[in-house]
C-alpha cells in the first residue's frame, strides 16, 4: 500500500508512504502521504475488523487529518484522510464516512479473502 498510493486513489506524485509514521499526538497513522506540500494519512483495517472496528478508522482518520493540520499551524496544509479496508462498508458508515469527509477504498490484501 505504501508503495501504491494509486491504489487507494492518492495522486502518484505523493510518491512513496512512511508506514507506522508518529505525529506529535503521540498516535501513530498507518501510512503518511507527502507530496512536500499537501498529505494523504491513511487508515488500515483488515479482514479481521468488524463494522465497530470500521466505525473507529473513520473516527481515527478525522483525527490524524486534524492533528496533521494542527502540527502546521498557523500555516494552512491540505490533508486529506483515507480509510482502507479488506472488506466494502455497510451503507450507513459509507454515509458517515462521506458526511466527516473521509474517503474510503476497499483493497483485498489477503488472498483467502479474493473471490476465485
Amino acid at each position: 500500500m505504501a508503495t501504491h498510493p494509486h491504489e487507494i486513489g492518492i495522486r502518484k506524485s505523493f510518491g512513496k508512504g512512511k508506514p507506522e509514521t508518529s505525529l506529535l499526538s503521540g498516535d501513530t497513522v498507518d501510512v503518511l502521504f507527502s507530496d512536500g506540500n499537501d498529505f494523504a494519512v491513511v487508515e488500515v483495517k483488515s479482514c479481521r475488523s468488524n463494522d465497530e472496528d470500521f466505525h473507529r478508522g473513520i473516527y481515527q482518520c478525522v483525527k490524524y487529518r486534524k492533528v496533521k493540520e494542527a502540527e502546521y499551524f498557523p500555516s494552512k496544509v491540505k490533508v486529506q484522510a483515507v480509510l482502507v479496508t479488506e472488506r466494502e462498508l455497510i451503507s450507513e458508515l459509507k454515509i458517515r464516512a462521506n458526511l466527516l469527509k473521509v474517503r474510503f477504498k476497499c483493497v483485498l490484501v489477503n488472498k483467502k479473502n479474493q473471490i476465485e
